[in-house]
């Protein structure tokens, strides 16, 4: 599962992540039928601790934006989101939610520190494969 993150039209970072329990709990809900909440948000933000599968939050979120959604062969769902960043930040999280705010978490990623600046754009494409086993 692979984020690739996009400054200014450069790619500057490529990063891991990892799914949450409460995340998948939600995908299983969704599979079932008996949740409506699509996984369709990215997050950013400033918090530096690692991720773990029991995160149910970005650190510190500092900004959401409602991502565009595609299926690409084989199994992998490919999140794409652009942000125009309307305040000095050091990148260093990103999440996928369901949830315009508040919401569940799918996913985090840690990322190494990339200084934002007011008025620069930065996207994430963020592919999730979906295991066959």
């Amino acid at each position: 599962m692979l984020i690739v993150i996009t400054l200014n039209g450069r790619v500057v970072r490529v990063e891991e992540n990892t799914t949450t329990v409460v995340g998948c709990n939600e995908a299983a809900r969704l599979i079932a039928g008996l949740s409506t909440n699509y996984f369709e948000y990215v997050a950013v933000g400033s918090g530096a601790s690692l991720p773990t599968p029991d995160d149910t939050a970005l650190e510190a979120e500092v900004m959401r934006v409602l991502a565009t959604r595609t299926l690409i062969p084989d199994y992998v769902i490919r999140y794409e989101a652009s942000f125009n960043i309307s305040t000095d930040f050091t990148l260093r999280e990103v999440g996928i939610f369901n949830d315009a705010s508040g919401g569940v978490l799918l996913a985090r990623g840690k990322v190494s520190d990339l200084p934002l600046l007011l008025g620069d754009t930065l996207n994430i494409t963020w592919d999730i494969r979906v295991e066959v086993k």
